[in-house]
């Protein structure tokens, strides 16, 4: 399986989205804190609004609201997080909580259950305090200990309707937590699903490859095929990402083929299509003649005297070479 990027952010190859951020943003704020002295909350809020003042590609409604806050006088920002979560954003159900909580799933690994439970609701009340995003983030973070004994039917799951409910996540990741499938197929059918992709396949796919204790394998298998690659170009090898810049190169037609090319090598493609052109029309404009006994050119019809005035009226042909008629 090939992440080559693009899309409506037109993302780098492999380049992570704002799931993937975040729960690096909870990681780092959980980073030093034991879950037996409970929820750092303000650490963790100082971490996703500085997140959030990174001006990221993509945000969702909910996180942003809840996490463009101005810290009090002492320069905290939890109480004035929570309270704008609680005003403004208890309504929500989106994914937006749950696809971060991983870091926690693992951090809390250990503690009694009620615990994770409790650190775990804590948690979504920064940005999703609705209690459906309570429960999910509080269930997920304990499905690695325990998971439903009866499988979930995902046929008939609609992802597209209600674009990014948490519950489409919350059920594809179970889901295939349950299921005997590979991490990729996981992945691959939580993005066939549609909807918020991303999102539904950052949430599943931690608890798949944490089940199947194959993440960092897989984690290794995705670099090697999606690293860099090495292009050659006019003569010297380069990566991609030593390529000229989106708006310095230009589309140049050839054979009906579009070839994206750099300022540099733009002259080099131009007069090898003017070759290959000029290639053509002497071909095209040899046969229309016939070849009498002496060696003459003999036009034979006056539908091919046309064709032929017309290509000698072009700038190659008639400064390069005369047809006699």
């Amino acid at each position: 399986m090939l992440m080559p990027g693009g899309g409506v952010f037109n993302v780098g190859k492999g380049q992570i989205t704002d799931d993937s951020e975040l729960a690096l943003s909870l990681a780092r704020g959980l980073s030093g804190h034991r879950p037996s002295d409970g929820f750092p909350l303000e650490s963790v809020a100082h971490q996703y609004v500085a997140w959030c003042d990174s001006k990221p590609f993509d945000i969702g409604n909910t996180c942003a609201a809840a996490f463009g806050v101005t810290p009090d006088k002492d320069g905290n920002y939890a109480a004035a997080m929570t309270q704008t979560a609680a005003t403004n954003c208890s309504s929500s159900e989106a994914n937006g909580s749950l696809m971060r909580i991983a870091p926690l799933a693992i951090w809390s690994v250990g503690e009694l259950e009620e615990s994770i439970v409790a650190l775990a609701r804590t948690e979504a009340t920064l940005s999703h305090p609705n209690l459906v995003c309570q429960d999910c983030n509080a269930v997920y973070s304990l499905a690695r200990q325990w998971f439903l004994e009866e499988s979930l039917d995902i046929s008939t799951l609609v992802c597209t309707k209600n674009v990014g409910h948490v519950r489409w996540a919350f059920v594809l990741a179970v889901y295939f937590l349950r299921q005997n499938e590979s991490y990729e197929r996981a992945i691959h059918q939580t993005l066939l699903k549609g909807g918020d992709t991303d999102t539904n396949a950052a949430i599943a796919r931690i608890l798949r490859g944490k089940q199947k204790h194959n993440f960092l394998n897989v984690l290794c298998s995705f670099r090697r095929k999606n690293q860099p690659q090495k292009l050659r170009v006019g003569g010297s090898r380069r990566t991609a990402s030593s390529m000229p810049r989106a708006q310095d190169r230009e589309l140049v037609v050839k054979d009906q083929t579009a070839y994206s090319v750099g300022p540099r090598h733009r002259t080099q493609v131009e007069e090898s299509i003017r070759q290959e052109d000029k290639k053509l029309k002497y071909v095209e404009a040899e046969q229309l003649f016939q070849r009498d006994s002496k060696g003459d050119n003999v036009v034979p019809s006056v539908t091919k005297q046309q064709k032929l005035a017309k290509l000698q009226k072009g700038p190659i042909l008639a400064s390069t070479r005369k047809f006699r008629l």
